[in-house]
């Protein structure tokens, strides 16, 4: 039985949250989708479009085991359990190039030709460094140009998109643009995927709208309804949140928040663009405008280097 479901966004320290309820003796899952929604929209992505093996191969593992957990889950609501949950925010272009890093392998067919790619995975497994070095530009270069030429593609079709929400002025914005450019407007679009997570994700499972209960100054939330406790976390503060965390779970815990992406390879490409891409102004005002950037005070100011 799990005693706590970290239910989250990808690259927002699960790992570390998870390994550290663990260690203090809970059962702990994480996982990215709960709910039959949500499951069913990941049914018709893996089954309705075009997906690489990348894609695919991750993707069917993580369903099988987010069925698993919703169900347990559904089961237990409807046995009168109290079900706890923990969640965690994060600055939306810290994630955004955090996810670039974690899942490049997936994307790098949009982004470089096959030549490109075959090369660096050669001279990566050769430790041929010169070539790793000229490759390198390369690489940085061209994902530059096309991350841009994405902002850009998406920044034009945002800034005439209407909807009532978030997410129907995105899927606006989306469809206005020509078939063969969407593709690469994603990387702009993108950025917007945490803004509209606990809006897509949190509040259809549990109907807690967080967004409508204040951050506590430490930087965390704590709600409840008739079935479950809800604990949101900054994962900017999440070492000095740790007594939060432990209260919530009625247990000491210790944390230590790491980084998955550091060693990657294409880190340090990644590394590299996210210094030289220039942020659309259009895009980003509709960005630091969003629920999620207001609530939990996130703006260019805050955005790391």
């Amino acid at each position: 039985m799990t005693d706590v479901f970290v239910f989250q966004m990808g690259k927002c320290g699960s790992t570390a949250i998870v390994e550290a309820l663990q260690s203090a003796g809970l059962t702990a899952a994480h996982t990215h989708e709960l709910g039959a929604d949500a499951l069913a929209k990941r049914v018709r992505m893996l089954t309705s479009n075009p997906v690489s093996s990348f894609v695919l191969e991750h993707g069917l593992g993580q369903l099988v085991q987010n069925i698993r957990l919703t169900d347990e889950l559904l089961r237990r609501r409807a046995g009168g359990d109290r079900i706890r949950i923990i969640s965690v925010a994060r600055h939306p272009l810290d994630w955004f190039w955090s996810s670039l890093i974690q899942n490049f392998d997936g994307q790098k067919h949009d982004l470089l030709d096959p030549g490109t790619i075959t090369a660096f995975e050669d001279a990566w497994g050769r430790g041929a460094m010169d070539e790793l070095s000229a490759l390198h530009r390369v690489i940085v270069e061209t994902c530059v140009a096309k991350i841009s030429m994405g902002m850009q593609l998406a920044a034009g079709a945002i800034e005439h998109a209407t909807g009532d929400s978030l997410r129907e002025r995105i899927d606006s914005a989306r469809r206005s643009l020509p078939q063969d450019v969407r593709r690469t407007a994603r990387f702009g679009f993108q950025m917007f995927q945490p803004s509209t997570w606990f809006d897509e994700h949190i509040r259809p499972l549990t109907g807690i709208d967080v967004f409508a209960h204040p951050l506590s100054a430490d930087g965390s939330c704590r709600v409840a309804n008739d079935w479950c406790d809800l604990l949101v976390l900054s994962y900017e503060r999440l070492a000095a949140l740790v007594p939060v965390v432990s209260q919530f779970v009625e247990r000491p815990v210790t944390l230590t928040v790491c980084n998955n992406s550091a060693g990657k390879r294409y880190e340090g490409e990644v590394t590299v663009m996210r210094r030289l891409v220039e942020l659309p102004g259009t895009l980003t005002d509709v960005l630091w405008r969003t629920s999620y950037c207001r609530h939990f005070g996130y703006g260019p100011v805050d955005s790391p280097s």
